[in-house]
């Protein structure tokens, strides 16, 4: 028995056990960093975009189709363009997001099938906000993280993995990413695997010759790609610089391997597209509008509330144009140039003019620079893609402590004792800002606008084939399970939406539209949402049918809930915040509802 146990101990010190043991400190080195984030940082989800792919999983995991429960004005314009005809009593086909994520996230998103009771309905609810939807992002940086340390292993040796791994784990931009809720983890991790794959697929010996493993490689590489782009549409770009590291590193068959991952690839993704064309007549649905999104004729992301959208050439590309002026210079000076933030990433930008002994690093090195400049290129037509210029900081954080490993090695006055505090000091700066954020500030809000008990209480008094609309449907869609509209560009668009079909029972308003600058977004003759200020004012106009309403939440004051009919039995089941009651609406002898 003591020779058992011996031999167990032995085994742990040498070999495999200690293999076992560091990967192990390693997990338990980046769940504590994220488990500081998660208590210090996460209250539920705070993002639109986050909320909108949450209840696009849960219906997937409840029905198996790709639908959403949230529709914007402008999809009833793609739809009436397409070849099917828009379904106004319930969910629709989601044509906006790529279905990676989604698709992902159903698999462990705790789902109640359309009867069970609202109770029921909010209790998974809790359960993905909390335990699964943060739990998938802290796993998906995990995974990121020992991917880039068998790339550091692969390409360099164990003090410069094990430094680009805790580097990477105590980043900002990291934690920021793992949290958000959103697929910008998942996209991470896509990127990464497929990079490393592509280092790891290189011909044998000196001809050249493409080994059996090798080509099963290959095929992995274009299932990868596959996947980056159905991760994320902007991420086709993931082809250049996977196809300049596989034509540096396959010899005489790197037109096959190119080939190979090129047809696989796309031919993988292409059911994903006709799928689009069938359903809005769009090989990527609406996703292409986002291109107009803070534009000369749009602000923000005004494009989805219009019923008939600007789409002539002589409107649309001055408006592109000048977007992609002022987004390269912003991109370029911002967010390009301080990207994941701390020292490492400027060792990063100094190797670029450095040469190093392995051609596959340099090679490496380049054809991550020019993924990064063509997305870099890429966020200047579309804002929202800025958060994904970190699907590269895995990589540079890697080059970027390989960079400065080399560079103390040949500076001769630099011991080997010395070198570890320096690389031990580069961990510690890199962690600093997510230090400060985690333990100096506090978890940032989702009220206002995004109050749970309201969105939930306002979806649930809806009668069955009804929809609410409101200017935060995502909210309403994913914590009461409710068909919301996003509020059309004027109050007229409600009757154009009601005639095509919709019935929509309430108007749910919060301070996403009443926080709009006063004379720039609602009082000016040019102001985008100037039919709502009367609204805001609690005077509805005689041609809507809203005139019974509340104020929400209690307590607050601050949201506005309009029905055309009163739907509370009592006043005791409003969501509360504070202490003052509320008063419905009466109908004024005007045909007018005031407050």
């Amino acid at each position: 028995m003591s020779y058992g146990l011996q031999d167990w101990v032995n085994g742990l010190s040498e070999g495999k056990g200690v293999t076992v043991i560091r990967g192990f400190l390693w997990v338990a080195f980046l769940a504590s960093f994220l488990g500081l984030h998660y208590f210090t940082q996460y209250g539920g989800l705070t993002r639109s975009d986050a909320m909108d792919q949450a209840q696009v999983a849960r219906n997937l995991a409840m029905n198996g189709r790709f639908e959403t429960h949230v529709v914007r004005p402008l999809d009833c314009w793609i739809f009436d363009r397409g070849s099917k005809p828009l379904n106004t009593s319930g969910a629709i086909p989601e044509i906006r997001m790529a279905p990676a994520y989604p698709w992902l996230l159903s698999l462990v998103m705790p789902s109640t099938p359309p009867t069970a009771a609202a109770m029921a309905v909010r209790r998974d609810v809790v359960r993905a906000e909390r335990h699964v939807i943060p739990v998938l992002g802290v796993l998906l940086t995990i995974a990121t993280g020992f991917v880039l340390f068998g790339l550091g292993l692969h390409l360099f040796d164990g003090r410069v993995a094990r430094v680009s791994l805790m580097v990477y784990g105590v980043t900002a931009s990291v934690h920021q990413a793992a949290f958000s809720g959103t697929g910008l983890p998942l996209s991470i991790f896509l990127v990464t695997a497929l990079i490393a794959l592509c280092v790891w697929v290189r011909p044998d010996g000196a001809s050249s010759r493409v080994s059996v493993m090798s080509w099963c490689g290959l095929v992995v590489v274009g299932l990868l790609t596959a996947a980056c782009m159905l991760s994320n549409y902007a991420l086709a770009l993931m082809l250049l610089p996977v196809c300049l590291i596989l034509g540096a590193s396959c010899g005489r068959y790197r037109w096959p391997a190119v080939g190979l991952v090129f047809l696989l690839s796309i031919g993988l993704v292409l059911p994903w597209l006709i799928r689009n064309l069938n359903v809005s007549g769009q090989l990527l649905g609406a996703a292409p509008f986002a291109t107009l999104h803070d534009s000369l004729l749009y602000a923000g992301a005004d494009v989805d509330r219009a019923m008939t959208p600007l789409t002539h050439r002589s409107y649309l590309l001055p408006a592109i144009r000048l977007k992609v002026l002022e987004g390269l210079g912003t991109t370029m000076d911002e967010h390009f140039r301080l990207l994941g933030g701390g020292l490492v990433v400027c060792c990063f930008w100094v190797s670029l003019f450095y040469r190093f002994d392995e051609d596959r690093v340099n090679v490496l090195k380049w054809s991550s620079v020019s993924g990064l400049l063509l997305l870099a290129g890429m966020c200047a037509f579309d804002r929202s893609l800025i958060e994904y210029l970190n699907v590269f900081l895995p990589v540079i954080v890697l080059l970027g402590v390989a960079f400065l490993a080399v560079f103390m090695e040949r500076l001769m006055f630099v011991d080997d004792g010395t070198r570890g505090y320096l690389l031990g000091s580069l961990v510690w700066l890199a962690a600093l800002p997510m230090l400060v954020q985690t333990l100096g500030t506090s978890p940032k809000a989702a009220y206002p606008p995004y109050y749970p008990p309201t969105a939930e209480y306002v979806a649930g008094v809806m009668d069955q084939g009804e929809s609410i609309a409101t200017d935060i449907p995502w909210a309403t869609a994913w914590y009461g399970n409710q068909t919301s509209i996003l509020l059309p560009a004027h109050v007229d668009d409600l009757q154009r939406l009601s005639e095509r079909g919709f019935s929509i029972g309430g108007l749910y308003l919060t301070q996403a539209l009443s926080d709009k600058p006063y004379m720039s977004g609602l009082a000016a003759s040019y102001a985008s949402d100037r039919s709502w200020l009367p609204l805001l004012n609690k005077q509805v106009p005689t041609a809507l049918p809203y005139v019974h309403g509340l104020v929400l939440p209690e307590g607050a004051r601050d949201q506005l809930f309009l029905t055309d009919r009163i739907r509370w039995e009592s006043l005791d089941e409003l969501p509360v915040v504070d202490a003052p009651t509320n008063a419905p609406a009466h109908a004024a002898s005007d045909g007018s509802a005031s407050l």
